[in-house]
């Protein structure tokens, strides 16, 4: 745990911060909007916890792929979610941008940047033994 907090955390100035803002957004959101958003072909897919435990299982997982012939994953993540919270705006309109930037860095991780969708799976957040407690 501590090697991916400090992966996040030396990725850029700020990203620890604009993860933060974004794990609140997702969670103040409706269920229907984060399963639209972050294109699960159903709710269950999010986890068993809090809406932002999909997420955090991607930030979870990115830090070991963060190699330079990836382009640097995890760099590329606290740009999108820094430019989401720097956006104008109302806090809705900038808590809207953030579940955007998050959604879009979990369809890279699980390549569902086209059509498709992520399907629930058993292995996923908080569900498989030694992948960390739900």
């Amino acid at each position: 745990e501590d090697s991916v907090v400090a992966t996040w955390a030396t990725a850029r100035p700020g990203c620890p911060g604009a993860i933060h803002e974004a794990l609140r957004a997702i969670d103040a959101a409706s269920e229907a909007e984060i399963a639209t958003a972050f294109r699960v072909c159903e709710p269950r897919a999010l986890g068993p916890g809090p809406k932002s435990g999909f997420f955090v299982y991607v930030l979870e997982g990115m830090p070991q792929g963060d190699y330079p012939s990836l382009g640097f994953p995890v760099k590329k993540a606290c740009d999108s979610l820094l430019e989401a919270q720097l956006s104008n705006g109302s806090a809705s309109v900038r808590s809207s941008r953030l579940v955007r930037a998050a959604a879009g860095i979990a369809q890279s991780f699980y390549g569902s940047t086209g059509r498709g969708c992520v399907p629930y799976n058993v292995g996923g957040p908080g569900n498989t033994p030694g992948d960390g407690p739900g």
